[in-house]
């Protein structure tokens, strides 16, 4: 997956299939960048990442949605709780679809 997230218009961008490393790295952005007050603005977008062709199919394996109407959406965001309510509406956004 390939998280950016967006504080105060400062960009910071992550591309990991590895969850705990996404896990950590999302702790860290908002440990660097806290404490938050009521002016701070966070955002954050979702991508999919893909690894080389899986040896079962042959295609590429996609971590994430690919679908236009839910992908690279930008969330307000405040915690990383926020992130998790916000990559876990997109999917039933999807599953809506």
């Amino acid at each position: 997956m390939r998280l950016t997230i967006t504080i105060d218009a400062i960009s910071f961008t992550i591309d990991s299939i590895n969850p705990e490393l996404l896990g950590r790295w999302v702790v860290e952005i908002f440990e660097r960048q806290g404490p938050f007050t009521p002016a701070t603005y966070c955002t954050v977008q979702a991508f999919p990442s893909f690894s080389p062709a899986a040896p079962d199919t042959g295609l590429p394996r996609f971590d994430w949605i690919q679908d236009s109407r839910v992908l690279s959406r930008t969330n307000a965001i405040s915690s990383p709780q926020g992130l998790l309510n916000a990559l876990a509406d997109q999917l039933l956004e999807l599953d809506a679809l």
